[in-house]
């Protein structure tokens, strides 16, 4: 029998928190930046799981990516799928429920959120929200 020691450390791979920007550039910032899901350490039963996070003001979005992926992928369109949470920072770090909270419910990509059928274009739709989103908090 082997035994796998697995650690859990977070990491915040984009920061969005000026109040513009086009979805061309967020577009390119995911495209461009650099994704770990499992890495490898130097003991070949020991690994290290990181949980990659997206900063929009209040929110968190929260990418989760397959379990079983390859330790040599760092792009996203290398995952090929993966699926979201988002948590609201500013009542709870609890995840907010997708599919009935009135500020996310009516979002054409609620249906896609699961392995497989979300893709790039779903997560730019889904930031560019967060921060139409977070805009209006300063209304409040």
């Amino acid at each position: 029998m082997t035994t796998i020691k697995a650690t859990s450390k977070k990491r915040t791979i984009l920061d969005f928190n000026k109040p513009k920007y086009s979805k061309n550039y967020i577009h390119n910032a995911i495209r461009n930046c650099e994704l770990i899901a499992v890495e490898q350490k130097e003991n070949p039963n020991e690994f290290t799981i990181y949980t990659n996070e997206i900063k929009i003001g209040i929110y968190t979005i929260i990418l989760e990516l397959p379990c079983d992926s390859s330790t040599n992928w760092n792009k996203l369109a290398d995952y090929g799928d993966f699926q979201v949470s988002i948590v609201d920072n500013t009542h709870s770090t609890k995840e907010i429920n997708l599919k009935t909270d009135y500020r996310f419910a009516e979002q054409p990509w609620i249906k896609n959120n699961f392995f497989g059928k979300l893709y790039t274009k779903h997560l730019v739709d889904i930031i560019f929200h967060c921060i139409r989103l977070n805009r209006l908090t300063c209304f409040i």
